[in-house]
């Protein structure tokens, strides 16, 4: 009770101290004095976005108002919302990164001094927020691992570990789990946040009930296109339902292999998996990360993984149900098929659904490029590293902030409208009402607000538009649950930071051994990109020819090709690493006369010491992924005997 009583009069004391300070000040300073308190930690954040169409000043006030309007409240934030089009985006994005790294390594010399206004026109009191530098960047948007390099290796990103472990911790409850953490696996921090959306793609089986029931086999006897059941059935229904069905449909276009990772390099030195002469197989069962899973960088001829097909006889059997006519003509365009092959997502099942048994062979898989081809970032000059970690938080896990960025403002630059089908007629929910999705609106110029939903954050807490699928989110959401790791993700990017790393190579600016500082800098591994690249263009003139080829005699003779090349310079140095190399056969030398030394002189004189070898320095593409798999603890797959 004394406690009680105690409290009442010291909060009596501090209400009549109050009244006797603001009787000494005017109501100005007071107002002054509530606006500075207010003003603790404001500060004002630039956020970079594309935008597909031009955004009028009109239309940017509008979302600066609503945007701030959350961001002022909930963080102290006010936005700074910055608009390019694709096309003036990046060289604004990036000369403005550059102006701002040499502005703070001047030590903000040319800053302009600013007066702080903590009351309004009204004389009532504000949050004050500083106003920022014209090229001050802090959050932005950018796509692909090449641009990730150039940023990274020229200082432009911040680290945000500490926020993603702390304030913004929410990330990665929302982001797929995979992706988020491939973006440590691969940079070793979290330097940038990967826009949250569906990875990849599933590959499934179609198998006609109806086919089935007409034979001995059943959905769980077929694994592949090019397994034995598979070419079994393929060949009944060939035979005996020829009228009937197509044998076989594949909607995907290209060669339909298995497990197969290719190994080339684009025309500007990045690794791609596009088809290619060096391969290797794997089990799409084992688990990512295994010791033994990882397929071996050796020939499409000569790769074998456990008694599988060679990625060569894969070929041929596909190639071999073109020439027996499975696939149909034009004339069987309105046939039903026995067999499909199809990629896409988890809506496959409902198309397909009540006429075929679905087997998906693969999963969708994660790639290197999927990590950084949608990302945000903070630049390593920002004004306040907890502030963006929470703007970017926010954008990921708020659904009306996430929408507010992409479609604009309700009423404004979009309506709700009922979704309708491909066949016209509404599409209805589980409770018998039609779906509803966003509508964008394009009548007045001055508002038109047309954004990409990749590039302006989490896809998945996007209000469906009326040209998606209404259920893309439930979609994905399934989609990423059986997301797998790619074997190889990251062995690009290691080599394509090799590669930079040796361009970049300055002899006056390169680290000094602090034990040998006299020494010569060490320089860069060197990495023959230059064979890779040959081989993969004499591989995709081998790919059109295997297309082309007609009949099984044109086919060998393309494989008779290969075979051939198998013996180039170009390939031999792209598999060029210890344990390859063909052995050089001994030569004998002859016989010296007793008394005599080798060069035919007397006895008694020494011979000349031989020159140690210099040691062999491999730069060939194989060596550098030995070199990889070795610096995970990862061994590859030995090819079957």
């Amino acid at each position: 009770m004394k406690k009680r009583v105690f409290c009442l009069l010291l909060s009596a004391l501090m209400i009549a101290f109050c009244f006797v300070s603001c009787a000494e000040k005017n109501r100005e300073e007071v107002m002054i004095e509530i606006g500075e308190k207010a003003s603790e930690g404001a500060v004002t954040l630039s956020m970079y976005l594309i935008s597909e169409k031009p955004v009028s000043a009109e239309q940017e006030k509008l979302m600066e108002e609503a945007v701030n309007a959350i961001t002022e409240k909930e963080f102290k934030v006010r936005m700074d919302l910055r608009y390019f089009t694709p096309e003036e985006y990046y060289a604004r994005l990036e000369a403005d990164l550059a102006e701002q790294k040499r502005f703070y390594a001047n030590e903000g010399v040319g800053k302009k001094d600013e007066e702080p206004v903590y009351i309004d026109e009204n004389g009532l009191p504000q949050t004050w927020f500083p106003s920022i530098e014209e090229f001050g960047v802090d959050i932005f948007y950018f796509s692909g691992y090449d641009r990730y390099l150039n940023y990274a290796d020229s200082g432009y990103l911040r680290d945000l570990s500490t926020q993603i472990d702390g304030t913004a911790k929410s990330l990665k409850a929302v982001i797929n789990a995979k992706l988020l953490q491939q973006v440590k696996a691969l940079n070793g921090k979290y330097d940038m946040v990967p826009v949250n959306r569906a990875i990849g793609e599933y590959t499934y089986i179609l198998l006609n009930k109806d086919v089935l029931k007409g034979t001995q086999y059943s959905a769980t006897d077929i694994n592949s296109l090019v397994d034995e059941d598979c070419q079994d059935l393929l060949g009944l229904v060939g035979e005996v339902f020829d009228d009937e069905y197509v044998p076989l449909k594949s909607f995907t276009g290209e060669l339909d292999l298995i497990d197969t990772e290719f190994f080339g390099a684009d025309a500007n030195g990045y690794i791609t998996d596009d088809f290619s002469v060096l391969a290797g197989t794997y089990n799409s069962a084992w688990n990512y990360g295994a010791a033994g899973s990882y397929p071996e960088m050796s020939n499409i001829l000569a790769t074998k993984n456990n008694g599988r097909l060679s990625v060569a006889e894969q070929i041929k059997v596909l190639k071999g149900y073109e020439f027996a006519g499975y696939y149909g003509t034009e004339a069987d365009a309105d046939k039903p098929f026995a067999v499909g092959y199809i990629k896409g997502g988890p809506e496959i099942a409902e198309v397909y659904g009540d006429d075929y048994e679905i087997i998906p062979v693969a999963l969708p898989t994660i790639e290197t490029e999927d990590v950084f081809e949608h990302c945000f970032a903070v630049s390593e000059k920002t004004n306040s590293e907890l502030k963006s970690a929470q703007i970017l938080n926010h954008l990921n896990t708020n659904e009306e902030f996430r929408n507010l960025i992409l479609y604009g403002i309700e009423g404004k630059n979009y309506v709700w409208t009922d979704a309708v089908g491909a066949d016209g007629n509404l599409i209805i929910d589980e409770n018998g009402e039609p779906y509803k999705v966003v509508t964008r609106l394009d009548d007045k110029e001055e508002l038109i607000y047309d954004m990409d939903v990749y590039k302006t954050g989490n896809v998945i807490l996007a209000y469906p538009a009326d040209s998606e699928n209404p259920l893309a989110r439930e979609y994905a959401l399934q989609q990423n649950h059986d997301l797998q790791i790619e074997y190889t993700i990251g062995f690009d990017l290691y080599i394509a930071k090799l590669v930079k790393a040796e361009k970049d190579f300055d002899p006056a600016t390169a680290p000094v051994d602090k034990n040998n500082p006299d020494a010569e800098p060490k320089k860069p591994d060197h990495v023959d990109i230059d064979s890779i690249k040959a081989v993969s263009v004499a591989s995709k003139n081998f790919e059109e020819k295997i297309n082309a080829a007609a009949t099984a005699d044109e086919l060998d003779a393309v494989f008779a090709e290969i075979e051939a090349y198998l013996d180039s310079d170009e390939l031999k140095a792209a598999l060029d690493m210890p344990g390859n190399e063909e052995e050089e056969p001994e030569v004998e030398a002859p016989e010296t006369p007793e008394g005599e030394t080798p060069d035919g002189e007397g006895a008694g004189e020494e011979a000349p010491e031989e020159e140690p070898e210099e040691e062999k320095v491999y730069t060939s593409i194989a060596f550098f992924y030995d070199k990889w798999l070795a610096s995970k603890s990862l061994k590859v797959v030995a090819p079957a005997a």
